[in-house]
């Protein structure tokens, strides 16, 4: 048997690094509505177990392959809970629907899982590619400890799987146009590029774009016969594969795509629903992704400057990566073009960090003591962004200051802040449209003993209409300040942030040069608990 190799201490960073990535998953939790569009990877996959089938149901819009992987996870956590719990499915069953955020825990986990995949994959080519360490790992802090990744880390959400099938597609383009290329005929490395490509496309429809790698592959291979027919063997066996995750989740993918094209090709002569928002003219999209391109990637883009400097020295990767960021940049501004303001959707030029994080590993190394400064400077980001998705929220606060003031009380308390969540006794879920109630909210009524929580919760979700004489609410839970001198405030959770300023997972957070993030001590909206007894402003947004 050989000896086992040590470490290196650049090795023994990069296993630490990884390790934090399970640092802030908890982010906000018992809250289930902090971070969007991760519903289809918990309860979704729950759903589909409940009803015996591997079938994604009708709220997985898309992330498809992300859907299948936390089947499998939460297949296991659920196989180790029923051991745990003495083979009782029902203790189970019951854990899991009255605490709806340990389904949320899963993908969250499996999200921070997989980005430790795509560090191991990233460094792996940079080790070969960057001599230099200090730059190493300043291109890996870069990326890796910038807001964006650290918040999608944590996510659940289906972008860090997809990306990972991206950048993998993306290293071995590069392999086979740089060791393959010579020999005249591709091989494995062009039909790992291929397959890669096609389950982020599998997973993320828009991600089409990234099968570019078969375009690239036929116009620089020599065209001879047996190139070209390699090639068409391994694009169909690609598309083999984007067919398969497409028939297994059809109609939800063509309800997505379906959504976006009519304001990519007419938003003037469509008749599908669009957002109240409107469409971003071209112009417009430009601005505003430019803008975010900025505000996310100050220190990236700044590090183009010493890199430009000391010359590109790998011109293939370079070329790749130039590519591959003009390509989704195009995307972005022609197809994402929903004018939500500034503030959200910064998430959307994630990809575009990646491109040119290698655009960087293309350039000959800086001065060290730059490579140390960027470094340097992208962990503190790092450290205190994971500082911030540790500790509790606004909304945490919040919710155990109401538990422990207001919870043995016979009060009506109305919120109407998407992202809170109050417990729901019995009587708060009996006043949900039969739409809206869901398995817990079903699974609550029907239990014989209520939570001790006793005050009557009134949501967006309650149906006013058909319950009609409710007592007038005491305790009014809002996200900005009433101007209603009456409603006297009992309390405020919030940041030194105006109201239309705030961060959270989905608004402002990864913008790095709004100076008012680095003096967050929580993430979260600014939130107000007003007396409502003298006060009829129930109603008032």
């Amino acid at each position: 048997m050989g000896k086992i190799r040590a470490l290196s201490w650049e090795e023994w960073f990069l296993v630490a690094f990884g390790a934090s990535f399970l640092l802030g998953v908890g982010y906000a939790l018992p809250m289930v509505n902090t971070v969007t569009d991760v519903w289809a990877f918990g309860g979704g996959v729950l759903r589909s177990m409940e009803a015996h089938t591997l079938l994604p149901l009708g709220d997985v819009a898309y992330g498809t392959v992300s859907f299948y992987q936390n089947y499998l996870a939460m297949a296991i956590v659920l196989g180790v809970s029923y051991l745990s719990n003495g083979f009782d499915i029902e203790v189970v069953k019951t854990a899991f629907v009255l605490n709806p955020h340990y389904s949320i825990l899963v993908p969250r986990i499996v999200s921070a899982l997989t980005a430790m995949v795509l560090l191991f994959v990233t460094f792996r080519f940079l080790k070969v590619q960057v001599r230099d360490t200090w730059w190493r790992l300043a291109l890996l802090a870069l990326l890796f400890g910038n807001i964006i990744t650290i918040f999608l880390t944590r996510s659940g959400k289906m972008w860090m799987l997809s990306m990972m099938f991206v950048t993998i597609s993306f290293i071995f383009l590069y392999r086979s146009l740089t060791e393959e290329r010579q020999r005249g005929v591709p091989g494995r490395y062009a039909l790992y590029s291929i397959i890669a490509a096609a389950f982020a496309t599998a997973n993320f429809a828009f991600a089409a774009l990234f099968l570019v790698t078969v375009p690239v592959l036929f116009f620089v291979f020599p065209k001879t016969r047996a190139a070209f027919t390699r090639l068409s063997f391994m694009t169909i066996a690609g598309l083999g594969v984007v067919a398969v995750f497409l028939l297994l989740n059809l109609n939800n993918i063509i309800l997505q795509v379906s959504g976006f094209l009519p304001s990519f090709l007419n938003p003037s002569m469509s008749n599908m629903p669009m957002p109240v928002e409107g469409t971003l003219s071209l112009l417009e999209s430009i601005r505003i992704k430019g803008r975010h391109l900025i505000d996310a990637f100050p220190l990236l883009l700044i590090a183009l400057i010493p890199a430009m400097l000391a010359g590109v020295r790998d011109r293939t990767l370079a070329l790749l990566a130039t590519l591959y960021d003009v390509l989704y940049l195009v995307l972005l501004v022609l197809v994402f073009r929903t004018d939500q303001g500034i503030a959200l959707n910064v998430r959307h030029v994630f990809p575009l960090g990646i491109f040119l994080m290698f655009f960087l590993a293309a350039c000959y190394p800086p001065r060290k003591f730059i490579s140390a400064v960027l470094f340097i400077v992208s962990m503190c980001v790092y450290v205190f962004t994971v500082y911030l998705m540790m500790v509790p929220s606004t909304y945490n606060d919040a919710y155990e200051f109401i538990i422990d003031q207001y919870g043995t009380q016979d009060i009506r308390i109305d919120e109407n802040i998407f992202e809170f969540t109050l417990p729901m006794n019995q009587d708060s879920y009996a006043l949900f449209a039969t739409s809206s109630c869901g398995s817990t909210c079903q699974h609550r009524l029907a239990m014989e003993e209520d939570i001790p929580f006793r005050p009557l919760v009134v949501t967006e979700e309650s149906d006013l209409v058909k319950n009609g004489n409710l007592p007038l609410p005491d305790i009014l839970v809002r996200s900005q300040m009433l101007t209603d001198e009456r409603c006297r405030l009992i309390a405020s959770f919030r940041n030194d942030v105006p109201d239309d300023g705030i961060f959270d997972i989905d608004i402002n957070l990864g913008r790095m040069l709004m100076p008012s993030f680095y003096t967050l001590d929580r993430l979260g909206k600014n939130l107000y608990l007003y007396d409502a007894r003298d006060c009829f402003t129930a109603t008032q947004p």
